[in-house]
């Protein structure tokens, strides 16, 4: 595959798994753009500084990717408070359905949608063999990690 030219938007792209597929991307000759409200680490990546949850995502720099990755999502580790678990919730639940809502646009649509998830929506079910027309696990991470899901 010819990766010059390229684009990919890496939504979360600051974090420890953007900083890797960025580069990772990079060094296959792919144009890597972070959407993020942090910068990346790496200064080939192209920046767009956005909130998924207030701000229009509408960029010209965001239009026409051939691949999304979406990595966005408040860090888990924290005190767990009801604004904290909000915090969880929205950013992975309204970010990626306000994210598919701007690649629902035609020129925005990339060919290739990939979304991050958890393997906490299954909660713990022994040695059931698991597929993805399961129903929810029980509790908070359970609750967003299946929502998180649905929005894709």
């Amino acid at each position: 595959m010819n990766t010059e030219s390229k684009k990919v938007i890496i939504t979360g792209g600051s974090g420890f798994l953007g900083d890797y597929i960025s580069g990772w991307l990079l060094d296959r000759g792919f144009t890597v753009v972070s959407l993020d409200v942090a910068p990346p680490q790496k200064e080939e990546v192209a920046f767009v500084q956005k909130n998924m949850l207030t701000d229009d995502l509408a960029d010209q720099r965001l239009e026409n990717p051939y691949a999304v990755i979406n990595l966005a999502g408040k860090n888990i580790f924290g005190r767990w408070t009801t604004e904290f678990k909000q915090a969880v919730y929205d950013t992975r639940v309204k970010g990626t359905e306000n994210l598919v809502e701007l690649f629902a646009n035609e020129r925005f649509r990339p060919e290739v949608f990939v979304s991050a998830s958890a393997a906490g929506d299954y909660g713990d079910r022994g040695n059931e063999t698991l597929t993805t027309d399961r129903s929810c696990g029980e509790g908070f991470l359970a609750t967003v990690s299946f929502d998180w899901d649905r929005k894709v």
